[in-house]
């Protein structure tokens, strides 16, 4: 499971006079797209729109219709680290095979092994998937993970041979609060977010309404990260360099107009605690 990138983790604990600190390298395990080019002199489009409903709002997210075949059930366990055991152990949780699909793909589902309540839905898992371990155990289809309470806690999307197809998101009394990056490949047509640009491709994390408030985006060379206020309106950015200094703090007010940057320093701030909360939330399973 992977948490808010090192940079990203950073700016929790960055102000917006800070231009010395530095952060831990930007992580190598996502692809996103250039920002360098962006231009932030001038401050980002507004958002005036949300996620559809079938995105934003967790139980619809989680509707899924899998079709399969119901079978002899088989039971794979682990401990609470996520290795294979051959009996159940304290604290830890099994997979079970519920059935299989027409063209032969298992259909598993994850239960703890104490109380045996359900942790994942049914998801359809790739004929090549090692289902003792992790090595090779992709998902093929959406997988939706449960707190111990039973509410949703993020939803992942899978396809074409066990590849990562959507956005990994994460969910908060039952409405988004941070999705993961797309991967390289995907193609998101429908995005309300599209006329952001290449900022669009980045993480977002959202309000308690599932209103977009911040995007991180980076690639190799460089980082950006761009905040909203309520009403939809850019409020700030930062931007780091190659080295994962902040190199400069962008702020605007609500018309648009450059204001000074010390200004934003309680926005900052009060950014932080969201940040935190939107972090535990963020993986790329």
């Amino acid at each position: 499971m992977l948490r808010l990138p090192a940079v990203l983790l950073m700016f929790c604990f960055a102000t917006a006079t800070a231009s010395v600190e530095t952060a831990p390298s930007l992580p190598q395990q996502h692809t996103a797209p250039a920002v360098s080019a962006i231009d932030l002199s001038k401050p980002p489009p507004r958002i005036d729109q949300e996620l559809p409903d079938n995105i934003r709002l967790a139980e619809k997210a989680a509707d899924i219709h899998i079709n399969y075949t119901p079978g002899e059930e088989k039971i794979w366990y682990f401990d609470s680290t996520d290795h294979a055991a051959a009996a159940p152990v304290p604290d830890g949780y099994y997979r079970k095979q519920l059935g299989t699909t027409a063209d032969g793909r298992p259909v598993i589902q994850i239960f703890d092994q104490e109380t045996g309540r359900k942790m994942t839905s049914p998801a359809i898992f790739t004929k090549e998937a090692v289902l003792s371990g992790f090595e090779h155990g992709n998902p093929d289809s959406k997988i939706v993970f449960y707190r111990p309470d039973g509410s949703i806690y993020r939803i992942s999307e899978y396809g074409d041979g066990g590849k990562r197809i959507g956005r990994a998101n994460g969910y908060k009394d039952g409405v988004i609060i941070v999705q993961s990056e797309p991967p390289e490949d995907a193609r998101e047509t429908d995005d309300p977010y599209a006329a952001l640009g290449i900022l669009s491709r980045g993480i977002r994390a959202y309000d308690d309404n599932g209103k977009l408030q911040y995007i991180y985006a980076h690639d190799k060379k460089s980082a950006v990260f761009v905040a909203w206020r309520e009403d939809g309106s850019p409020h700030y950015a930062l931007e780091y360099d190659a080295k994962d200094v902040l190199r400069h703090t962008y702020a605007w007010d609500k018309a648009g107009k450059p204001i000074a940057p010390a200004s934003v320093s309680a926005a900052i701030e009060a950014g932080k605690a969201r940040l935190r909360i939107a972090g535990e939330y963020y993986t790329a399973y």
